[in-house]
């Protein structure tokens, strides 16, 4: 991904079954993170202000945000599930989206939000990504995507 100074974009990308909303951000967040505590406290705050504030639906698509200070790059993790990712006993998402980021780089997380809505919007990007044949091809593609945008 694009550099500038000690600043970037990571992106880490996990494939999912049908599995719940804890399940996913357990796998997920296990990519990168090996502290079950941390894990753990994240998913226990799932829908506390503390962590996330106003996750939102998009299409077939929920967002989450976290914003942490240690932190001077933008994170996106990236779940992604055929079959669906269970919200609850009405709604599945096909994509998870979580992004960290740190309050210096608000604008740029953003940016990132509003790319990944256009993105989104397309049929075509998404039937790329679900056919997919693993999680680099997967990776590769929102790198790709997202070339242009830099911190």
């Amino acid at each position: 991904m694009n550099e500038s100074g000690t600043d970037k974009i990571e992106i880490v990308v996990k494939k999912l079954g049908d599995e719940s909303l804890d399940d996913s951000f357990r796998k997920i967040l296990k990519e990168k993170f090996f502290d079950e505590r941390y894990i753990e406290q994240k998913i226990k705050n799932l829908f506390n202000d503390q962590f996330l504030l106003q996750p939102f639906l998009f299409d077939d698509s929920v967002f989450f945000k976290d914003e942490q200070k240690e932190n001077n790059e933008i994170i996106v993790f990236i779940g992604f599930s055929e079959k669906g990712i269970i919200l609850n006993d009405n709604d599945n998402v096909k994509f998870l989206f979580i992004i960290l980021f740190s309050p210096d780089l608000k604008n740029k997380y953003l940016e990132l939000l509003g790319y990944l809505k256009r993105l989104l919007s397309s049929k075509n990007f998404k039937q790329r990504i679900l056919s997919s044949k693993d999680e680099m091809e997967i990776k590769e593609t929102f790198v790709k995507e997202l070339k242009d945008l830099e911190i």
